[in-house]
């Protein structure tokens, strides 16, 4: 297609100007100042047509009191071109937490015109800084696609964590601890405050360590944090312990916490079971199991178990942190049964026996 004759016309204007300026010329008599100006305003309009405004294509949130809410803005998508604008598609680079709304996005956007853009922001469990990214797709051969981005620093309305030196593992008979942090935040009359009552679920006690202590964020938002302890009883129940916090504020409001320990055994078995056979190792194996004490040393008094187990070591009489046993397992004469179990017996009083379990497999099926 040709070049219109007004449009070469500036364009052949504007280059001699530019190397006029250059070589440190003037304008010849001819081209007054009003002529320049109007010259460098309709150049500036072609230029401004050319180019997409990006002016509200980027929109910070700032500081975010973050309570799982959904954050919304509207963007702005301008269509300088002289026909209209088709939207063909548009979509959120992170659909896990954000989307573009549907039902307001419009189909076009008329020349000279201008058109609504609603991002969506699900804030969820997300702290920290972030950075969400939102694609237009248009017929513009110039420009197809349109990036808008969303911003904010989200910070959550509570946070409840354990301190360092808190009990998350104890030992069999053993008792332990935890410290517990409630941090509560608000930004001007959006918050909450710091809890003031505390209810504990049997087998667990808790008590505050102090009251509550106030502070104010650089970015203006204020803090209450309060610390308690959380008391873990005793237990011979090895394995994983769950039970619960209820935290009351003076408006009512209510929040469950769970906490979490394991108990683990004082003394340990290496290892913990056997898997025997099924590797075509024959009908008598040898196998060694030491017994390890996380505390002080103990005795071996003797062991329980099938006739074809044989152990070939004689327990010793001094107590110690380790012990190792060798066992000899007649295969042939396990035909009937093939899961069994090993148990010693010990002199702690915390942990009087260890169970190790035993399983054997035929010489057809496959050792997992």
């Amino acid at each position: 297609m040709a070049e219109p004759a007004q449009t070469r016309t500036r364009r052949m204007a504007w280059h001699g100007m530019a190397l006029m300026l250059l070589a440190g010329c003037a304008p010849a008599a001819s081209s007054s100042d009003a002529d320049v100006e109007i010259l460098l305003r309709a150049l500036s309009s072609d230029a401004a047509a050319a180019a997409p405004d990006t002016s509200d294509y980027s929109h910070d949130f700032g500081p975010v009191l973050a309570r799982g809410q959904t954050l919304r803005h509207e963007f702005t998508l301008r269509n300088l071109n002289g026909k209209p604008l088709r939207i063909l598609d548009a979509e959120a680079l992170t659909p896990c937490c954000s989307e573009i709304e549907r039902k307001t996005l419009p189909q076009a956007v008329p020349p000279g015109g201008e058109a609504k853009i609603a991002a969506l922001f699900r804030t969820g469990n997300r702290t920290g800084a972030q950075r969400l990214i939102f694609v237009v797709t248009t017929d513009d051969p110039r420009r197809s696609t349109v990036e808008f981005e969303l911003i904010a620093t989200l910070v959550p309305e509570i946070e409840i964590g354990a301190l360092d030196g808190s009990n998350t593992e104890i030992l069999t008979g053993r008792g332990g601890t935890q410290t517990l942090e409630i941090v509560c935040r608000r930004m001007g009359e959006d918050g909450m405050t710091g809890p003031e009552h505390l209810d504990a679920s049997p087998p667990l006690s808790a008590e505050w360590l102090g009251p509550v202590e106030e502070a104010e964020r650089a970015d203006g938002m204020r803090e209450s944090t309060r610390r308690l302890q959380v008391n873990l009883p005793a237990s011979h129940e090895i394995g994983d312990h769950l039970g619960s916090l209820i935290l009351r504020w003076a408006d009512g409001t209510t929040r469950d916490v769970p906490v979490g320990w394991r108990v683990n055994p004082i003394i340990r078995a290496v290892p913990s079971g056997l898997f025997l056979g099924g590797d075509g190792a024959g009908e008598r194996v040898s196998r060694t199991i030491q017994l390890r004490s996380e505390e002080r040393p103990f005795r071996v008094l003797g062991v329980t178990g099938p006739s074809f187990a044989r152990c070939g070591v004689i327990f010793p009489s001094e107590p110690d942190t380790v012990h190792s046993f060798s066992f000899d397992f007649d295969l042939s004469s396990a035909s009937a049964e093939r899961a069994f179990d090993l148990t010693f017996r010990t002199d702690h009083p915390d942990q009087p026996t260890v169970v190790v379990s035993v399983l054997i497999r035929s010489n057809e099926e496959k050792t997992p």
